[in-house]
């Protein structure tokens, strides 16, 4: 059909977006580059229309994402920066942080483990910069199960917490 776009090509949006790359019966389909009105982009792999494979995606605000993408959505493994400079490297579902990962706070503390839909659930080790550490099972974003804390003066209290107290 010839009023689709098919190949190479470039579509500039009303709205002052812009797409350059591959197309495939009217839709991006293999690698592309998309930058929006707000000065966003996307570099990537397209399927049907959406962002699917590898990509990266930055955004004026100090966001970033570098990673696999899924019908639109972070999905598989990827490094995602927030505008706060928390930092997570890990497991994306349907757009969500879940599975393992590790997610860095600029001020040193860390928390490497199992997430659900962004929240701290099962098995995971907390360090803040103190030099104090969690490993244990997690609830709700608190610690919750058995567990280990070492303090400040590296002593050990085992134990079974119940929403984050032993």
């Amino acid at each position: 059909d010839n009023d689709r776009a098919h190949g190479a090509g470039t579509y500039e949006k009303a709205s002052g977006g812009i797409y350059r790359g591959q197309w495939y019966q009217d839709q991006k389909r293999g690698f592309g580059s998309e930058v929006w009105a707000d000065g966003s982009c996307y570099n990537g792999e397209y399927l049907g229309g959406k962002k699917h494979g590898n990509g990266s995606y930055w955004s004026p605000n100090g966001v970033s994402y570098e990673g696999q993408f899924e019908r639109d959505k972070m999905h598989g493994h990827g490094t995602y920066t927030f505008k706060d400079d928390r930092k997570y490297n890990g497991q994306w579902r349907e757009g969500h942080v879940s599975g393992c990962g590790k997610m860095s706070w600029p001020s040193g503390a860390a928390y490497e483990g199992a997430y659900v839909e962004g929240v701290k659930e099962g098995e995971g080790r907390m360090t803040w910069p103190d030099g104090r550490e969690y490993a244990g099972q997690w609830e709700g974003n608190l610690q919750h199960g058995e567990g280990t804390m070492t303090d400040v003066s590296n002593h050990m209290t085992r134990g079974v917490w119940r929403l984050r107290a032993p």
